[in-house]
């Protein structure tokens, strides 16, 4: 992903997020150089219902609570997110590469 949006003269891509993904992220390995550091973060608010029903489409990759890729945790993630920047939900992001013109 990175090489093939490389910065160069020509390329439309201007900004590279990575994003969380309940029930990987964590589990990352301490020091490993692959842990979530979200620096972005937008809010949802007005979406989070959506979102949750849109993940209905993947219901079988949905696990019972309490575990992290179940609906319970994928709302308490966004409300956490949400409450560390005075928001009722949020999604973060970590910003990889970004080109402010």
């Amino acid at each position: 992903m990175l090489t093939a949006s490389r910065p160069q003269p020509g390329n439309s891509v201007r900004a590279i997020y990575a994003f969380e993904v309940v029930s990987s992220s964590e589990w990352s390995i301490p020091g490993g150089g692959n842990n979530f550091s979200p620096s972005r973060f937008v809010d949802i608010s007005a979406y989070l219902a959506l979102k949750l029903e849109a993940l209905r489409s993947y219901d079988d990759e949905m696990r019972a609570f309490p575990h992290a890729r179940s609906y319970e945790v994928v709302e308490a993630l966004a409300s956490v997110r949400g409450g560390s920047m005075g928001m009722h939900a949020a999604e973060a992001f970590e910003v990889l590469r970004e080109r402010i013109m």
